[in-house]
């Protein structure tokens, strides 16, 4: 018998990461203090798909198709189309559309650094524009600890039996 070669077996290429994964959480926490509060809940749905997508993927944009996106939001498709003019508006999501042999492409949705995100980066040393793994000190891979700080020193706990519980 002859051997299939799938292609779903076949060892998968890495692409290198547009985004970081520091840059990635500065991008979700800004969206999370500044922009979040003033989505609505389908608005929220559809940010988040969109940000799992792009940021979430390592890159900052990418095709989606409404009826993905209906899919991944569990949103019907009416929902959808009212609700991705004003997300987009209010979140600074950049999207773009091409007409191609009459038939347009899926929608390519792009989420950007805004000025906040660049000013945090900034802030913390990380002006690297994409990929790399960096600590804000741009150290190494790990992250320091209160242990490793010259700042910080542990917190004696002193007598915790008052915290027993009769034992």
């Amino acid at each position: 018998m002859k051997k299939i070669d799938k292609p779903s077996l076949r060892p998968r290429k890495r692409m290198p990461r547009e985004v970081d994964f520091f840059t990635a959480v500065v991008m979700m926490n800004d969206f999370i203090d500044n922009e979040m509060p003033y989505l609505k809940p389908a608005e929220l749905k559809l940010a988040l798909v969109i940000f799992r997508k792009t940021i979430g993927w390592g890159k900052y944009s990418d095709q989606i198709g409404r009826k993905q996106l209906c899919i991944l939001a569990k949103l019907d498709k009416d929902t959808v189309k009212d609700a991705i003019h004003n997300v987009c508006e209010k979140v600074g999501i950049v999207t773009e559309q091409t007409l191609e042999n009459r038939v347009l492409s899926r929608r390519r949705y792009t989420w950007p650094k805004n000025e906040r995100v660049k000013a945090t980066l900034d802030k913390v040393g990380q002006r690297q524009e994409g990929g790399g793994q960096n600590t804000p000190q741009g150290e190494g891979d790990n992250p320091p600890t209160q242990l490793h700080s010259n700042k910080l020193k542990p917190i004696p706990f002193g007598d915790l039996s008052m915290y027993s519980h009769g034992n």
